[in-house]
């Protein structure tokens, strides 16, 4: 088993967490649009949904 420092987990999480918040930023921002783009909506979530399995992943530890 990998051990990692509880300060680069932080790190890691706090890295995440930014992501997550701008790939929120960038999901409300394309849908307030006149004529948003479906298929970047979808790519955004499915990445914002991602990073929220990995920092849930990441509390588990």
């Amino acid at each position: 088993m990998r051990y990692y420092s509880p300060t680069s987990i932080q790190s890691r999480l706090t890295s995440l967490r930014n992501r997550h918040f701008m790939t929120s930023r960038k999901i409300d921002t394309e849908s307030k649009k006149p004529n948003p783009d479906g298929f970047l909506l979808q790519e955004l979530k499915r990445r914002r949904l991602k990073l929220k399995d990995e920092i849930t992943g990441y509390s588990l530890i």
